[in-house]
Order: structure tokens, then sequence, then C-alpha cells
């Protein structure tokens, strides 16, 4: 079945804007650099920080050359690093709170993310509202 111009219009705006609030709300790398003295990978993101890793604990990266991890470049938008001649990709994302993986750091991501405002929450919201709330959960009655 073909998509209608009107359609094809409304699902591009749509992911236009989740494409400009992940911009505004999540960090992205403008550079990144292998330190050969160090073995680290310097990644420079958006808000000024600088975030220095060992690749000793990158999965991806054990076993590497040095000379391999010196071709390292910002991916896209710069939401992945990326090693083009060996076909391997790391996420920022995953450098700033995936390599960490314990419960404790990840709960607070969590909620962080549960925590999320949008448009379409607070419109949703808006509509429970003006019907009186979210509904009552049904009490099952015990019978005799």
């Amino acid at each position: 079945m073909k998509m209608s111009e009107a359609e094809f219009e409304r699902q591009y705006l749509e992911a236009t804007k989740r494409g400009e609030e992940k911009r505004r709300t999540h960090p992205w790398a403008v550079a990144v650099k292998y330190d050969r003295r160090s073995s680290r990978l310097i990644v420079a993101l958006n808000k000024g920080t600088i975030l220095s890793v060992p690749t000793a604990l990158v999965p991806e990266l054990k076993g590497l050359k040095p000379n391999d991890l010196a071709k390292v470049t910002v991916l896209g938008p710069g939401y992945d690093l990326d090693w083009e001649h060996l076909d391997i990709q790391v996420s920022v994302a995953w450098l700033l709170t995936g390599m960490y993986g314990d419960a404790p750091s990840l709960s607070v991501i969590g909620r962080k993310g549960g925590s999320a405002t949008s448009a379409a929450k607070a419109i949703a919201a808006r509509m429970n509202g003006a019907k009186g709330g979210r509904p009552r959960k049904k009490r099952k009655t015990a019978t005799a």
C-alpha cells in the first residue's frame, strides 16, 4: 500500500521532532582521538565535557593494535564512534553509562528516563484529567 503525501509529511515532521528532542537532551561526540600513551579514547562531548575511557574496558576494542585504534572517527550526528576499516561501532551513551552496568547507576538513569516529560505526556495527562483522572481499579469482591 502506497503512503499518501500527507501521511509521509506527518511522519517526517514527527521524526524530525524526535530527532531534535534527542539532540537537545542527549550527549553526543563532537570529536574523538586515541591517546597512545595512556591507551585511552578521548571523546569531546557537545556540552564541553571530555570523556576519557581506557580501551581495555571496551570489549569491542580488546586486542586491537594502537594503529587500528587511532583510526577512530565520530559517526553521523555523534551518537557513535566508528572504526570503519574494522566495522566496529561503539555508542557514546554506552561509554557514559552502559560500561558500568551496575544496578545503582542504571536505576538512577531509569528513574530519570521515567520522569521525562514530553508534549505527548502533557496532552495525555490533560485528557485523563478532563475525564476525571485515571480510572480506579476494580476490586474483586469475595464470594461465599
